[in-house]
């Protein structure tokens, strides 16, 4: 192939190829609006999407800020509510150790305690042990007491028995003579037979009861003799022999009974006076005339010594003579049926 041929196939190759640039062109042209038109509606699209993404982004800042604020506020209030658990931990930390410390010291307290109740325990004993003591003390500073009664009781008894022994070892003495002239005076005055012991202290007897019934009007015999019955004491009776009395009236019973009342009178009397008497049912004096007392003065009886006596022993009593049983002792004349 010739150079021309080569040229014309070029030239047509060019003019081929501009057509197709211009074709290329024109559709590079009308592509680029579709595409440009696309593009700017995808611009559009995009930009009213980022401007919904920025305003979605600053609503998400936003809202990232209010996140982060909220976030900082809950970590403060972490923060906060880890310094008050700090807190707490140190108080509940320092309420342990102070409870460990209460405890402990309970502990103490209750060992104290029970120390304290041991001894209260102790202190109780020893009281009751120190009541039981007194109380046995009191018992027997009760029995002492009853004891020292009876000792001041029996001294006294004993001070009591001296006296009346001492006593009756002394003189009998017609203590209230006045009161028994005033007695005997308010009642007839009679005739008196005195018989007594031939004793200084019989013989001083018989006369303070012979100054008696001499003040009181009476008429007085006074007679000693050796022996009297009852030889112990005072008696009084009254005479009532007819047969001595030739003349006796014939209201003699009642002239005895008179004299009996008289004679009981002058025996409580002398008894007041601390001398032992007694009004005769049976003695020598009945053989006396109607109207005439009797008066007997014996030993004075030993009543203080015959109780002394009894305290240490029963006694024998004399020998009984005869079927009346008389007995004798100490000069002393008993009967059977007198009292010891």
């Amino acid at each position: 192939m010739t150079v021309e041929s080569w040229k014309s196939v070029c030239d047509v190759l060019a003019v081929a190829l501009l057509f197709l640039t211009f074709l290329a062109g024109t559709g590079v042209l009308f592509t680029g609006n579709i595409i440009n038109g696309r593009q700017t509606q995808r611009l559009r699209t995009f930009d009213a999407d980022l401007t919904a993404a920025k305003t979605e982004l600053a609503t998400q800042q936003t809202r990232a800020a209010k996140a982060e604020g909220n976030i900082a506020l809950a970590t403060q209030h972490a923060a906060d509510a880890d310094a008050k658990a700090e807190g707490f931990r140190l108080d509940i930390a320092k309420a342990n150790e102070e409870s460990e410390k209460a405890q402990a010291q309970v502990a103490g307290a209750t060992a104290e305690a029970a120390k304290a109740s041991a001894k209260a325990e102790e202190f109780r004993l020893d009281i009751a042990n120190a009541n039981e003591r007194a109380a046995r003390l009191e018992i027997k500073a009760e029995d002492l007491k009853q004891e020292n009664l009876k000792t001041e009781s029996l001294l006294e008894s004993e001070k009591h028995k001296r006296i009346e022994l001492a006593v009756s070892l002394l003189p009998r003495n017609f203590r209230d003579q006045s009161g028994a002239i005033a007695e005997l005076q308010k009642l007839p005055a009679k005739s008196a037979l005195i018989e007594y012991l031939d004793t200084p202290e019989c013989l001083a007897t018989a006369e303070q009861i012979n100054l008696v019934l001499s003040q009181a009007g009476w008429t007085i015999k006074g007679v000693p003799v050796k022996t009297v019955w009852p030889s112990e004491g005072v008696g009084v009776s009254s005479g009532r022999d007819r047969a001595s009395t030739p003349d006796a009236p014939n209201n003699a019973l009642e002239i005895f009974r008179l004299n009996e009342t008289i004679g009981n009178v002058l025996v409580n009397e002398m008894n007041k006076s601390g001398i032992e008497s007694k009004w005769l049912v049976g003695s020598r004096g009945h053989k006396l005339p109607f109207g005439v007392m009797y008066i007997s003065v014996g030993f004075r009886p030993d009543i203080a010594l015959e109780k002394a006596l009894k305290e240490l022993g029963p006694q024998e009593p004399p020998t009984p003579l005869g079927e009346q049983g008389t007995m004798m002792g100490g000069n002393k004349m008993r009967f059977a049926g007198d009292n010891p």
